[in-house]
């Protein structure tokens, strides 16, 4: 009873886990912005914590009498540390204005101040949290043949507590509680969990008093630098350290390109993306506890004999994941005429129904690579660790090597190759990453075998990949940026007529930027610009709201010369603020660079505002450069993008 309650504790911590990084996302994006880069900081300042974390806690873990005591200690720390963290960035709001001026909003020294601001606000806890897992594996496992079991058990139960304070967050806490409160619901959950575990020790043996049985497993391992030796084409560890780095690094590449995917479909709200974590998250859960039931055990075999196996089932395993991506990817294409269905249905008259569907549908997507990649940790963990007295470094090196993969799969793919070869293009491309990892997988599994049969083996995954991509339909773009989300009862019909695309309808621009996709479409008459599918200026409708934004403060009879426009959109309102003869300077804030060049289409309609020499360009977080800027203007025309997602407002 006694470790069933440490393991819905871990559950707990899990939830709690995911409710901080929420939130703090939420007030750390106040002053560090809601673009790719400042997102891409947190992420990565996340992650480097955890990776650190489980580095350092897992030696500690394997020196320590009671693992369970030191991870009760942690748990005390995050949530004391979570308890200031509401007044704690408010300061750092206040020094992040002082160390940056305007011109330092864009650029590469912004991010990296931006990144040095997350670093200093992230570390302490997120490096607490890196030890919680190899602390539990090493106080849960008695044995090596235990350490599988107890590491799936762990990941997989704290996964989905992590899924679980996802939604928690996104639907309940925040939107009832608001986010200071939210923190301290975290906060007595590491509190109470700290208080429970301490008091459950006197029930549970410590590691020093269990003694470890010279099992198989355990007597080969001391053979185990002679018989590596063996093995002479690839080296386990090698390959278990870049494989294992490079699937993290695929797997955060794929979860972002999913979210840009769907946003398209289900929108960019903020239970949207509650949604699309939550499916990932519960995939991934599920997959670890898998392990525990179909591969865990391992009977009649130990040493190498035994890793060799578990590296062909890990190949395995990243093989899957690889082909189920391709599918998934074709799945895509198809599901904005579900998500049309259900809303003709009339399931969206019911918010709770409908937001279920839309959960069913996202997890219907991501469920089997998830489930795969989920398994796929515990099973490189117990490979990658060769001595139960070494449990807890192997299983924090193990969860570092992972993590520090998806640092990079955050920087470089959410920053240059998500831009760069788009979401179609990106999941092609994890699905090779995953490919080049079964191939690492099996050679180092196989390395005694004939080279015959190892290439027959490695030509077979490679057919298999390369026939699945060939399958692959391309997208269709014009229904992907349609805005099925924000109005499907017109996309709904263009679909029943002509398969869905009116021929006099065509797309001039389509851009997938670091900050969203963005396209400039004609009907012949008019041009209208859309962002993620929602249109957000026009040359026809959206005219008089253009227009009249930018003359009506004009008409006030005060005084302007120094003028600020926050938003160039189609640069109509900005054109119209630059033909008053009063107005000496106009800055033009701008958050993405693909809407800038979107723009040069509505050139006839907005003066060419861009080249008017008084007019100065600025492709930055508008809140950045209000906060850094050290002018004041006269006039200053903002038009939120219709601020129904959550954090345009700002």
């Amino acid at each position: 009873m006694s470790r069933k309650l440490i393991l819905l504790c871990f559950f707990l911590s899990g939830a709690a886990g995911l409710v901080y990084e929420v939130v703090w996302a939420r007030q750390l994006g106040l002053f560090l912005g809601i673009t790719s880069f400042a997102h891409t900081a947190v992420i990565t300042a996340y992650m480097a914590g955890l990776a650190a974390g489980s580095l350092y806690f897992g030696r500690r873990a394997d020196g320590a009498t009671s693992p369970l005591k030191i991870y009760a200690w942690l748990e005390v720390g995050v949530g004391l540390y979570a308890a200031v963290t509401p007044w704690m960035f408010e300061g750092l709001q206040a020094g992040y204005a002082g160390l940056t001026g305007t011109a330092g909003v864009s650029g590469m020294p912004s991010h990296l101040v931006r990144f040095t601001i997350a670093m200093a606000a992230l570390l302490v806890p997120t490096f607490l949290m890196g030890g919680t897992l190899p602390l539990l594996v090493r106080g849960f496992a008695r044995s090596l043949p235990e350490l599988g079991l107890a590491a799936s058990r762990l990941y997989g139960l704290n996964t989905l507590g992590a899924m679980t304070g996802t939604l928690a967050a996104g639907y309940l806490l925040i939107p009832i509680y608001g986010l200071t409160l939210s923190v301290m619901v975290g906060v007595a959950l590491n509190i109470g969990i700290a208080l429970l575990v301490l008091a459950l020790l006197k029930w549970v043996p410590e590691v020093g008093e269990i003694s470890e049985e010279p099992t198989a497993d355990a007597l080969a391992a001391k053979s185990e630098t002679a018989q590596s030796r063996s093995m002479a084409k690839i080296d386990t560890r090698f390959a278990i350290l870049f494989g294992f780095g490079l699937a993290g690094f695929a797997s955060l590449l794929t979860q972002l390109a999913w979210i840009r995917a769907l946003i398209l479909i289900i929108g960019g709200s903020v239970y949207a993306f509650t949604i699309t974590l939550a499916s990932f998250l519960a995939g991934i859960g599920l997959g670890s506890l898998a392990y525990a039931r179909f591969l865990g055990s391992k009977k009649g075999l130990s040493g190498d004999a035994l890793n060799s196996r578990r590296l062909m089932q890990a190949a395995g395993l990243a093989l899957l994941i690889s082909l189920t991506l391709l599918a998934g990817l074709a799945m895509i294409g198809r599901l904005p005429a579900w998500f049309l269905g259900a809303w003709a249905s009339g399931l969206h008259a019911n918010f709770a129904v409908f937001q279920l569907f839309v959960f069913l549908l996202c997890f219907s997507l991501m469920i089997l690579p998830t489930l795969f990649m989920g398994a796929l940790f515990p099973l490189v963990t117990v490979v990658w660790t060769r001595r139960f007295s070494a449990a807890g470094r192997g299983v924090g090196q193990a969860y570092a090597i992972n993590t520090t993969g998806t640092i990079f799969g955050a920087l470089l793919g959410g920053l240059l190759i998500l831009p760069w070869l788009g979401i179609h293009g990106s999941l092609l491309l994890t699905s090779a990453m995953y490919l080049f990892v079964t191939l690492l997988f099996w050679l180092a599994a196989t390395s005694q075998w004939k080279a015959s049969h190892r290439a027959l083996g490695a030509a077979v995954a490679l057919m298999a990949v390369a026939i699945s991509a060939w399958q692959v339909p391309s997208w269709d773009r014009m229904l992907m940026s349609a805005g099925t989300y924000y109005r499907p009862e017109a996309v709904r019909k263009k679909l029943e007529t002509r398969d869905g695309q009116d021929e006099s309808e065509r797309i001039l621009y389509y851009e997938e930027g670091l900050d969203g996709i963005v396209t400039v479409k004609t009907d012949g008459k008019s041009l209208w610009l859309a962002v993620n599918g929602k249109t957000d200026a026009s040359s026809l409708f959206d005219m008089p709201t253009q227009v009249l934004l930018g003359r009506l403060p004009l008409q006030l009879g005060r005084q302007m010369s120094e003028a600020l426009v926050i938003g160039l959109g189609s640069g109509i309102t900005a054109g119209t603020v630059a033909r008053s003869e009063q107005i000496k300077s106009l800055t033009v804030l701008e958050l993405s660079s693909e809407v800038v060049k979107a723009s040069e289409f509505f050139r006839e309609h907005n003066h060419d505002v861009l080249k008017d020499p008084r007019v100065t360009l600025v492709t930055a977080d508008a809140r950045n450069y209000l906060l850094a800027a050290d002018r004041q203007f006269d006039l200053i025309v903002s038009e939120p993008s219709n601020p129904w997602i959550s954090g345009i407002s700002n």
